[in-house]
């Protein structure tokens, strides 16, 4: 295991100067030769899970921030590794695969351990606070996995329609495991799943599903990311609710652009603008440019791609591949 000293930000975790600021930012530097990868979760100590890229070498190792130190997992291993998700006590899951030995493994990170899951499932996808993850079977399917008890809970099959989930975007706190099928003569049905139990749904006319490729299109409260067909503008919506979809609005900056949730919780959404911006959402403030609410002479585009239960922030650098940024959300 390589560490690497990570170099703190020009601003302290200390409220910001500026009046304006609401995050005072972290820089989580990466060391020469490695790239930044996708952060799959952070957490409000400043922890940061994800993958880098050494230079010369094509597939990602794991990587981990812990409040000071980034931490190389599986630095010149010559493997893939990569972290998909973390929850909010910083363990973090994902999957290795030994090239050597044409295996792959569900691997999991606590307590400055890294631990190799070879029985049951394959990879983790996603995560929840309850030590809940959504695993890869070895051999066929998806299943909800104890990571405590090393045991499956129940795979994601529906026993009425004989049918299996065909991918599942997330699993929240409540244990609801969100994601679809392609059983029903291949067409794509989006589903709900609760102690085993099956729920269908399909978004509302007009609407897709913003598919981001994490959970991050799905929170506690069960709402989801939407689009909408002819608007650029990003939208909630609870499938179990008769609520129409919520307007998260547009930024002044780029009225016209089109805007992609990376991130959400039960009380925020952030992302970024076809433009470029980055944004965030609340019930309370609407919609606002990220930039406006960092301090001054910070380090430029930022990508929202984590966000933890308090409003902090985990963000890629949209100009320089050697930055991740934490960002404290100031009280």
């Amino acid at each position: 295991m390589l560490v690497f000293a990570a170099a703190l930000a020009l601003a302290s975790l200390a409220p910001a100067q500026s009046a304006q600021a609401r995050y005072a930012i972290r820089l989580v530097n990466f060391p020469p030769f490695v790239s930044a990868g996708a952060i799959a979760g952070v957490d409000n100590r400043g922890e940061m899970a994800g993958t880098g890229i050494e230079a010369g070498n094509s597939y990602p190792d794991c990587v981990y921030f812990d409040g000071a130190l980034l931490l190389d997992l599986t630095s010149n291993s010559g493997n893939f590794c990569h972290f998909s998700a973390m929850n909010s006590r910083g363990v973090a899951v994902g999957q290795y695969y030994d090239f050597s030995a044409y295996l792959n493994y569900a691997v999991l990170y606590t307590h400055r351990k890294l631990t190799f899951i070879n029985k049951l499932v394959d990879s983790f996808l996603q995560f929840n606070d309850e030590g809940w993850a959504v695993g890869n079977l070895s051999g066929n399917g998806f299943a909800v996995y104890d990571v405590g008890t090393r045991s499956i809970v129940y795979e994601l099959y529906d026993p009425r329609g004989q049918c299996a989930m065909s991918y599942p975007y997330g699993i929240n706190d409540v244990g609801i495991v969100f994601g679809y099928d392609q059983c029903d003569n291949q067409q794509v049905r989006y589903e709900t799943v609760s102690g085993g139990t099956f729920t269908y749904f399909e978004p509302p006319a007009g609407y897709a599903v913003s598919t981001n490729g994490s959970a991050t299109v799905f929170n506690n409260l069960g709402q989801i990311a939407l689009s909408k067909v002819g608007s650029g503008h990003a939208f909630l919506w609870l499938p179990s609710g008769n609520s129409p979809p919520l307007d998260l609005g547009a930024l002044a900056e780029d009225p016209s652009g089109t805007y992609t949730v990376g991130a959400l919780n039960d009380r925020m959404a952030a992302g970024v603008t076809s433009g470029g911006y980055a944004w965030v959402w609340t019930r309370h403030d609407g919609i606002r440019n990220l930039a406006t609410l960092l301090p001054p002479n910070s380090y430029g585009p930022l990508e929202p791609q984590a966000l933890d239960a308090q409003g902090d922030l985990g963000c890629a650098s949209a100009v320089d591949p050697e930055y991740w940024f934490f960002l404290r959300l100031v009280r």
